[in-house]
């Protein structure tokens, strides 16, 4: 798991710079699955594409017998990159220039996470 971080943007065929953009956060039990596993790919392309909108979705720590990550090192991790989103463009990574309006989203243990 040591080399799990950043994160995966899906992006719309036309997407302007300043629209919304939907932070999505993968599921798999706290434990399994990443932004490019179970189907999560296709998913946030599809609501990309259906949406107009940018999908980012964080390749976050995961936990389990054999990990030393806990909830609070997970929300942590998943905060820092939503704060990120505020702050910069996932398409330009240049700094915005207004503030952002976030769309939170999950499927499972990710619905969890964002919901907490």
């Amino acid at each position: 798991d040591t080399g799990r971080g950043g994160a995966i943007a899906f992006v719309p065929s036309s997407v302007r710079s300043d629209s919304h953009c939907i932070y999505f956060v993968h599921g798999g039990g706290f434990e399994y699955g990443s932004p490019l596993e179970d189907g999560y790919d296709s998913l946030c392309s599809r609501v990309a594409a259906g949406s107009g909108l940018v999908v980012v979705c964080p390749d976050h720590p995961l936990s389990g017998e054999s990990r030393p990550f806990k909830a609070p090192e997970i929300i942590d991790v998943l905060l820092k990159g939503l704060r990120w989103l505020l702050r910069f463009d996932p398409v330009t990574k240049e700094r915005r220039k207004a503030s952002q309006k976030l769309i939170l989203a999950g499927d499972s243990a990710g619905a969890t996470q964002v919901s907490t």
